[in-house]
């Protein structure tokens, strides 16, 4: 039996924070990176005050799939995630993990 009542959804909200450094400049920036993290759950918190359940998780690897993971993981019934509105040309050169995760 699941932990959530029959009338309710579990909705992941993910945000794709990715970081892309090489190893040398990894070491420098972990505090940087852990800001960013904090600045995001104090954001996060404030806009879930009056929300209960609410879960925060944090994910390493590649965002496309640890979106997906999580989203399996969760059992969500709606993943929602931004995009960054690149064009078509754009999106085939970079790649979207909105699109991805759809």
């Amino acid at each position: 039996m699941s932990d959530i009542a029959e009338n309710e959804r579990r909705i992941l909200v993910a945000i794709d924070e990715d970081f892309v450094i090489t190893a040398e400049v990894m070491a420098k920036i972990d505090k940087y990176k852990q800001q960013v993290v904090d600045r995001i759950f104090e954001t996060a918190k404030k806009l879930c005050n009056n929300i209960q359940n609410v879960e925060m998780k944090v994910g390493h690897g590649d965002p496309r799939n640890v979106i997906c993971e999580m989203t399996q993981k969760l059992g969500a019934d709606i993943l929602v995630i931004g995009s960054h509105g690149y064009g078509v040309i754009k999106r085939a050169f970079l790649g979207s993990v909105s699109n991805h995760c759809a």
